[in-house]
Parts: C-alpha cells; structure tokens; sequence
C-alpha cells in the first residue's frame, strides 16, 4: 500500500512555485504505482495496481493529447502541463484508489486541450474560462451519466487547484453538466424502445433455457451456467467472473430449510458481502456453479502444476517420459501441445523460434527450447489472476485452457487463460454478425422473428432489478441486493411503464381485501407480514 503524503502548499510564494513544488513532491516521494515508477514517461503501466475487472487486460494511463487520445500513435500532453497532469493523476490515486481512470484521465485531457487553446499550458494560469471550455469539450465528446461524471471530475481539478493554491487568482467553479433525468416518462415509443433495448426478451430466456439443459460442449456449459448465475442474481459479469471455487455458502433459515449464496465482492463500491440466492432460484444457481467447476477443473488442474513446477511444462502422466529425451517427434510435441489435432505444432515452433532439426513431420523438436516456448504461454502475473484480491488461477471458478473458447485454434493442453467477458458475449451471440457463433446458434434456436438471438450480460441486471421493484422490494433491498453503494443507482435499472404500475393498482382495486379508499367500499387493509411476502 502507498505511503500517504500530503502536500502543503506555501502562502508565502506564488502559484506557480506552488506547481513546481506539488510535482516535485509526486516525482520523488510518492508510492503509487511503483517506486520505480517512469515518471517522464508518456504511458504508465498500471497493471500492479489496477486490473481491469472484466477481462483482466493491462491497465495504462496514457497521458495524450485531447485531440489524440483515441489514436493508435497518440501525441503526448504538452509541457509544462503534462508534468501537473502527472503529479495530480498519481496523487488523487494515493489519496483514494480506483479503477475508473477514464474519467480523470478525459477531464485531464479537456482541460490540457482548453489551456492549450490559450497559447500557455500552464495550470497555474487558469481561470473558470478555462474550465467552462473543457467541460464543452466533455458535453461534446460524451453523453449522457459519462459526460456528467467526467464533468464531475474535472470540478474536482478545479477544487484541488483552488484548496491548494495551484492558480493565480480565487477559483470557485462548479459542474455545469446536468446529470441526465432517471423522472423520464415512461410511456411511449421511445420508452418502450429503451426498454426492449435493456431487457432480453422472453424469447431469448426461454431459449437460453433450452440451451443450458441442451448444452453438452464445456464452452457451451460455461457460457450457459455463467448465464444462469446472472438469472440467480443481479450480478454484474466481471463479479461472477472471478468467483473463487470456494465461494458457495450454505447456511440454515430460522424455519430450517438451507439458505443458498455466494461470498461476493461487489463491483461498485459496496462491502464484501454473501449474497444469498432466493429460494426458487438457489438449485439452478447451485447447479450452474457446479457445471463451470467440473468444466474448468483441468485447466485448474495445470494451474496448480505450474505452481509447484514453475521451470517444468505441464505434460500428461501419458506423456512424463519426453522429459528424459533431448529430442522429440512433431506427433509427440502436437500431443504435448494441444488436446485434439486442430493446432499445428511446425507453425508454433516457428514463432517461438523453437530449435528443430530436420523439415516438415520428420522434423525433430529440441524439448528444452520447446518447454520454454511453452511456459512462456501463461497469463502475465501468473501465478496471480487478480493482485488486489490475491485471487490465484488455481483458485478461480473461470479459468479455461488458453484456446478453448475460440472455434478453429487448437485448445492448448499445457496453458491456461481466465475467461473474460469478451468470450461470455460471443458465447451469448454478441458476435454472431461477425461470424463468430453463439450457444444459440450452434443448437439452432433464433429469435421469434428467425433473427440470431444476442443477450448482452447487462441485461440480466436490469431485468432482476425490474423483477424485484415489480415484486415490491424498496430501494435500499434493491441497492443491497446488487451490490450497490448509492440507491440512486437503481434508477437506471427500473424499466417498469406506467401501464405496469396502472395496472398494479387495477388489480389491487379489483380485490377489496387487499384494497382501500374510495374505489372500494371496504376500507380495511389485511398486513401481509414480511416474511410471507
């Protein structure tokens, strides 16, 4: 964990002095990062610290231009403001961790692109102008929750400049971004439109109910069971996807029957938790739990080998014999390699530059050149998935043989990789128009119109959570449930109409136990204690 230092500024020198000094401090006395950290450098690799949660995938922060960022080759920030955006960047994460650096990074980048435009990019020199043409950049470049947020970050640039005495002048400059309404009415076409949008439709779930007792190829019965764990719960997918194999809990209800649910770690800033599964749902998530296990344990299997033997490939007890040999066959080294005969040994030894004597099939392979091609194949970090929660390879529910998801390379017998939502989406049909086939498509079930079925994982989420207000659960249960630190989240998840709630209050006046008020000439209410409801 990084040291905490904070930075004093001085009264008795300008602000400009007080830049200097602020960068000083974050160049040499910070932690974050590293202290090895390459402070001049235009990109900052930030995997030690920050992963990112769906698919595990390096983190950097670049520090380029507004006008570049989304470039392949992108132009750094100009100076002296680049060395400000640094220290402020490496600050904020000292004072308080993240992994959403994409807002601070984008209000860096507007407010570097707005001093810019002045002729001196020098922070101690800006002004609420200054911020008011950033925050247009931001209106401009994002919509909607993105652009407010990222407005809000570029408030607190303007904060932390005006607390600390980084600008000339007093600087009080406030958000100017509304936050998009969640009181939208909800009639019409283009609610309905959202809706069908944020929903899968009952089509798509009772196929993918067909799919998951259907499914009988292990990427088939990950892809569904990972499904049917977004159906148990409001989960968001990197949150299944780096389930320990440990994490089921079972515990006993006060009227006996066993409770069902998963140690959690929520995504959005809520605590741990155990997230326990309602009872109608508990035997297919505890089901679908078990099928990911059994059809991810060998990859486990070879985790748990590298482990013990980091400087030994993993080999087969049908194949332990090829340690003793300098020298083996392609038919051996294909066997060594891949699980069926899809992968081609010749090409691998090729790119690996693995040393081979001879051509073609009667070529023979050096074994130690080969080994070292081969472990070269684990995930970067390995043994470690996941560094901040010291989750192991050998531990994860979703780990798969590298391969195994992809439709014509060979799935590597010898090498592992986590599953990342990239391949749950294919697997839900998100890439079916790319050519890349889905559960769906693989077992013939399409849309009721004939068009490919395609179930975003999200949308498990919105439609639990537009179950849940339905059934009557008030906010605070709704945020707890999904693991949410603010209520306020939930709005984005309701997608119940007018119409629904008309028609709630039809059904509730039709039966005048269960009614009051005018409509109704009995005014008496029958409480329904809790737990029955």
């Amino acid at each position: 964990m990084a040291d905490i230092v904070l930075f004093s500024p001085r009264r008795e020198v300008d602000a400009k002095t007080n830049v200097h000094n602020l960068i000083v401090l974050c160049r040499n006395q910070l932690n974050a990062f590293g202290k090895d950290l390459d402070f001049d450098s235009g990109s900052w690799d930030l995997s030690n610290e920050i992963t990112l949660k769906s698919n595990g995938k390096k983190v950097r922060a670049v520090f380029s231009s507004w006008e570049t960022a989304d470039a392949s080759q992108p132009e750094s920030m100009a100076q002296p403001y680049q060395n400000f955006a640094k220290a402020y960047f490496r600050y904020q994460h000292t004072l308080k961790k993240t992994s959403s650096i994409g807002g601070r990074m984008a209000a860096l980048r507007a407010l570097g692109a707005s001093l810019a435009c002045g002729g001196s990019p020098e922070v101690w020199r800006a002004d609420a102008s200054h911020f008011n043409h950033a925050s247009q950049l931001l209106r401009e470049n994002f919509a909607g929750e993105t652009a407010y947020r990222n407005g809000i970050q570029l408030a607190m640039i303007a904060d932390f400049l005006d607390t600390n005495r980084l600008v000339a002048a007093p600087l009080t400059w406030k958000n100017p971004i509304p936050r998009p309404s969640s009181k939208a009415a909800r009639v019409g076409k283009e609610f309905d439109e959202h809706r069908e949008k944020m929903m899968p439709s009952p089509f798509a779930l009772e196929a993918l109910a067909k799919a998951y007792r259907a499914a009988v190829e292990p990427v088939d019965v990950i892809v569904s069971s990972v499904a049917a764990l977004l159906c148990s719960a409001p989960d968001r997918i990197h949150e299944v996807l780096i389930l320990r194999t440990d994490a089921e809990v079972i515990d006993k209800k006060p009227d006996g029957s066993s409770a069902y649910g998963f140690r959690w770690k929520p995504g959005k800033g809520a605590a741990p938790m155990i997230k326990w599964i309602t009872s109608t749902m508990a035997s297919v998530a505890r089901e679908a739990f078990q099928r990911v296990r059994g059809a991810t344990e060998e990859a486990r299997q070879v985790a748990r080998w590298y482990e013990v033997h980091p400087a030994q490939m993993y080999l087969p007890d049908h194949l332990q014999h090829l340690r003793t040999r300098q020298f083996i066959t392609v038919g051996e080294a294909k066997d060594a390699l891949f699980v069926t005969g899809m992968g081609n040994v010749l090409d691998f030894c090729e790119r690996k530059k693995v040393k081979c004597e001879g051509v073609g099939q009667d070529a023979m392979i050096d074994f130690e050149t080969f080994e070292a091609a081969v472990i070269g194949l684990l995930p970067d970090g390995f043994p470690m998935m996941e560094p901040i929660t010291g989750l192991l390879y050998s531990e994860a529910l979703c780990v798969s043989r590298r391969n195994e998801f992809h439709a014509t390379r060979g799935t590597y017998r010898c090498a592992i990789e986590r599953i990342d939502d990239g391949k749950i989406a294919t697997g839900l049909g998100n890439n079916s128009e790319h050519g890349k086939g889905s559960i769906f498509d693989r077992l013939g079930f399409f849309e009721e119109d004939g068009s490919p079925i395609a179930i975003r994982s999200h949308q498990f989420r919105h439609y639990l959570n537009t179950l849940a207000k339905d059934g009557g659960l008030n906010e605070f249960e709704i945020a707890k449930w999904s693991g949410r630190s603010d209520i306020r989240q939930n709005a984005a998840y309701n997608h119940i109409s007018d119409r629904d709630t008309i028609q709630q209050i039809k059904d509730l006046t039709a039966d005048q136990e269960k009614s009051f008020g005018e409509l109704v000439t009995q005014a008496r209410v029958t409480v329904v204690p809790r737990k029955e409801f």
